[in-house]
């Protein structure tokens, strides 16, 4: 299977694969003092990379995990730099200051998960070959929080456990079981987040997060909030994917909708008006006519049969 046609599923599932093949290897890292060994003091770095437009030095109150599914790059943790690369995890504990350090020639892309109470998103970042930055905006994995947060405390017990070794040892089980428990719910397998296929990726993301929620009031504004992105972004983002912007494919989504229902339901237009979150009856007119050439009770009245 070529690298470009790889899901998210399955590039996670082959970092865990390769973690099972060589458990005791370096492969999961925390920032902890007895990593100092694989890292390097921060002002080896060039201010050139330190300070790059691309990246925001940043600290949460929640536990934050990066996944590096391919390629390699370095990442801040408080004053010193750690190199990461394919199968390879980081685990930032909250209150950590940390920053991606990317190496503007080196092509990357991780998987970064944010465990926020009750709430647990994640996104991909990584570099392109000609050395642009970019990001994903954020998707919601339907998990248990409950499930999540015994593991995070189990996770926090062990590194305040003296014995190093077992520590270790449980650690490494510890964030093995979350990656296994992320992988059944991180991102439909037909979705491939490339960077060959960014857009298209994120564009099926956000087409999804439409088609559940067809039945309400959506806005472009709404939308783009909701992924973290801004309005005017997210609907070029859109168009160069899908070919039309947000806002027509939002439009001939309710519109397919409202089509069916006519043909479908005896429900009065009044109703089906509200059904689909237009402003009122007039204004579901107004759009099907425009879209379809008729108004909606002649198309009930054309075509009711026949679909």
């Amino acid at each position: 299977m070529a690298v470009e046609t790889l899901s998210a599923s399955e590039l996670l599932g082959a970092v865990i694969d390769r973690i099972q093949n060589d458990f005791h290897s370096d492969w999961l890292f925390l920032g902890a003092p007895w990593e100092n060994g694989i890292s390097k003091p921060l002002d080896l770095v060039s201010s050139e990379r330190r300070f790059a437009p691309y990246t925001e030095l940043q600290r949460h109150t929640f536990w934050e995990m990066c996944v590096m599914l391919q390629g390699r790059s370095e990442i801040r943790m408080e004053e010193r730099v750690l190199p990461y690369k394919e199968g390879q995890v980081v685990l930032i504990q909250p209150g950590m200051l940390h920053q991606d350090l990317p190496y503007g020639d080196r092509k990357y892309l991780s998987l970064w998960m944010m465990f926020e109470p009750g709430k647990l998103s994640g996104h991909f970042s990584g570099m392109e070959e000609n050395g642009t930055f970019f990001a994903s905006g954020y998707f919601w994995p339907q998990i248990d929080p409950l499930r999540i947060g015994e593991s995070l405390r189990q996770i926090q017990k062990n590194l305040l456990y003296e014995d190093r070794h077992w520590a270790d040892l449980s650690l490494r089980l510890d964030v093995l079981s979350l990656l296994v428990y992320l992988l059944k719910y991180i991102l439909p397998a037909d979705l491939t987040p490339m960077q060959i296929g960014w857009r298209e990726q994120l564009v099926g993301i956000i087409t999804a997060y439409i088609d559940e929620n067809n039945d309400q009031r959506l806005l472009l504004e709404k939308v783009s909030e909701h992924f973290g992105l801004s309005a005017n972004y997210l609907n070029s983002l859109f168009k160069a994917a899908a070919g039309k912007t947000m806002t027509a494919y939002m439009r001939d989504r309710r519109i397919c909708a409202a089509k069916e229902r006519l043909c479908r339901s005896a429900d009065s237009i009044k109703e089906i008006a509200s059904q689909l979150g237009f402003y009122d009856q007039y204004h579901f007119s107004k759009t099907f006519k425009k879209q379809e050439g008729v108004s909606p009770s002649e198309f009930r009245e054309r075509f009711g049969k026949t679909l």
